[in-house]
């Protein structure tokens, strides 16, 4: 009986070796136990096929990020909570290095206070429709497929040139009189910006904002790992472009209003002269 399970196992093994392995999922799990297969051989298995991808870092990469994938829900939240925190790390490490201030230094404890409320609220509605939108919507389109360094590049020039045009479209529409009056002022109620002032959005703000980065993925065949890539660029660069740490387009928007519209990437507004 030994010798038989045994056999099963080796057998096993050379499959999953055989196919790349694949991700661990609860219903895996069960049926390993069912079967008598070792829930420990099928790990050794992923940290071969892992060691043997480690001399190329991105594939390596890309390969953790398909397997993590498929658990939907428990990866969906680590996914965003995990890169928003990244993204906020990496704007306040580069504040830093820099010596800038992250926080405006005049505010006062009511001033931060109030802000600190109004972006939880912002901040929060952000990450529970980026959830909704990857455990129903994203993974129907993103896929788990290994990309080559040039199409990862292609595919998010792509995302970027798609995100720019959209956010530049609803920007340019919520800075005429009625839109911004009623939905936009929020946002410019501070003139002197830092990073942490960034997400300091109504709800319309924080949905459109949503919207912009989410919906270039359905016309993309975007991977788990460039999806992260571009998340991360836009959370981190929406962060640090709220001060004049590498780049000062956006202070001069609060500062003059009619102009550097985009995000991260100002082509539509040198196609359209409105780059200052």
């Amino acid at each position: 009986m030994l010798n038989k399970m045994g056999r099963k196992r080796k057998d096993w093994c050379a499959d999953a070796i055989s196919q790349n392995t694949r991700g661990i999922s609860m219903r895996e799990i069960a049926h390993d136990v069912v079967l008598g297969h070792s829930l420990f051989s099928k790990s050794c298995v992923a940290v071969v096929v892992a060691l043997n991808d480690i001399r190329n870092p991105y594939k390596l990469f890309d390969h953790i990020m398909s397997i993590c994938s498929k658990m939907d829900v428990v990866w969906s939240i680590g996914f965003f909570i995990g890169t928003f925190g990244l993204a906020v790390g990496t704007a306040y490490g580069i504040c830093e290095a820099f010596g800038k201030p992250f926080f405006n230094p005049n505010d006062t404890v009511e001033i931060y206070q109030k802000k600190a409320a109004t972006m939880a609220v912002s901040s929060g509605i952000a990450i529970v429709e980026g959830l909704l939108l990857s455990i129903y919507v994203f993974h129907k389109y993103i896929t788990n497929d290994v990309h080559t360094w040039s199409q990862s590049l292609v595919q998010i020039a792509a995302y970027v040139v798609l995100v720019e045009i959209l956010y530049y479209a609803y920007h340019r529409l919520v800075h005429l009189r009625w839109f911004y009056r009623n939905f936009h002022s929020t946002h410019h109620t501070i003139i002197d910006v830092h990073p942490f002032d960034t997400f300091y959005f109504d709800l319309v703000d924080v949905s459109a904002l949503v919207f912009a980065l989410a919906l270039p993925i359905v016309f993309l065949q975007m991977n788990w790992a460039e999806h992260f890539i571009t998340i991360y660029l836009y959370i981190t660069s929406g962060l640090v472009s709220h001060s004049s740490v590498l780049y000062d387009h956006h202070v001069k928007h609060h500062r003059l209003l009619n102009c550097n519209y985009c995000l991260f990437l100002p082509i539509m507004d040198v196609l359209f002269n409105t780059y200052r």
